[in-house]
């Protein structure tokens, strides 16, 4: 298990449903769409929280062209300006987002190979009580090998009561965890339930952990 909780982080848990560039309620409002009106829209914006949505556009790029056939092309040092420009502006959540993505994204990995940014971006959202971004930070440590440090850290994350943290212990417990030969985490499936009953019954829980709630393929047996 190279990633413990990279199958449990998305992009609609790091940025939110409300950034998706799609028009829910028809194809003719997608045809509507105009990428360059709606990126002058949020750098004129002056809005932390507009700026999390530039830094997203241009971390992920589209896919899709908008009216004009365009489409928005990825630019990592845009990103990574928009983002910290947020967190300059008060917002700690666009630390976790520039850190996860830097994580995730293979493009994003470019401004930080050594990821050495992106743990002091979610070491910092995490310290300030974004347990959410202590879930990603476990990710990190988990692929640094600094499995002591990701435990713990994404215990921690779960006494906060971020759902993808709870997800994360349920699923090390039901499979363990073994490293070099070192046994990091036995088995226990009460531990498991416990920690699945938790991710599911919390009432914030994540898009992802809703999902996965509500399929039968991923669920261990609940506890009354």
């Amino acid at each position: 298990m190279k990633y413990i909780l990279i199958m449990i982080m998305s992009i609609t848990f790091l940025f939110g449903e409300g950034l998706s560039l799609e028009k829910k309620d028809s194809d003719t409002n997608k045809e509507k769409i105009i990428y360059k009106d709606m990126i002058s829209y949020l750098k004129n914006s002056n809005d932390a929280n507009q700026f999390i949505v530039l830094g997203s556009l241009y971390a992920n790029g589209t896919e899709e062209k908008d009216a004009l056939g365009q489409k928005i092309e990825i630019d990592i040092f845009l990103a990574e300006k928009y983002l910290l420009k947020s967190a300059e502006m008060g917002n700690i959540r666009a630390l976790s987002v520039l850190g996860g993505l830097i994580l995730i994204k293979e493009e994003m990995r470019k401004l930080d190979p050594k990821l050495i940014k992106a743990e002091h971006y979610l070491t910092t959202a995490f310290k300030n009580g974004d347990f959410q971004a202590g879930t990603i930070l476990s990710d990190l440590y988990f692929e640094k090998n600094d499995n002591e440090k990701a435990i713990a850290i994404l215990f921690e994350s779960a006494e906060g009561h971020d759902s993808n943290a709870e997800l994360g212990l349920a699923i090390l417990f039901q499979k363990g965890l073994i490293k070099n030969n070192k046994r990091i985490i036995k088995r226990d499936s009460n531990l498991a339930i416990m920690y699945l009953n938790r991710a599911c019954k919390n009432e914030n829980k994540s898009e992802k952990v809703i999902k996965i709630c509500k399929d039968p393929k991923y669920v261990l047996p609940m506890q009354e």
